[in-house]
């Protein structure tokens, strides 16, 4: 539908723009919510061997936070039962 490509879009966007924050090499806290956005935008994509590995890396980054772990699950769950 339309609104699937617009998504896409924005998804790409998102993962252009994480890149390059990922180059500059941030700061822990940064590259954490940095890998979270890049999981999202995979997810949104489909892509979700990428999106696990961006949120397995922002989990090791931020264990205790909850969203990292919904996302980590979801991305889990979708991963294992193919695309």
């Amino acid at each position: 539908g339309e609104g699937a490509g617009g998504e896409g879009r924005h998804a790409l966007a998102a993962l252009s723009r994480c890149a390059e924050v990922l180059r500059a090499g941030p700061a822990a806290a940064v590259r954490a919510k940095t890998l979270f956005r890049q999981a999202q935008a995979h997810a949104a994509l489909c892509n979700w061997r990428e999106a696990w590995q961006a949120v397995r890396l922002a989990r090791e980054l931020r264990p205790a936070s909850d969203e990292v772990h919904a996302l980590q699950l979801t991305v889990q769950a979708r991963a294992q039962g193919g695309r």
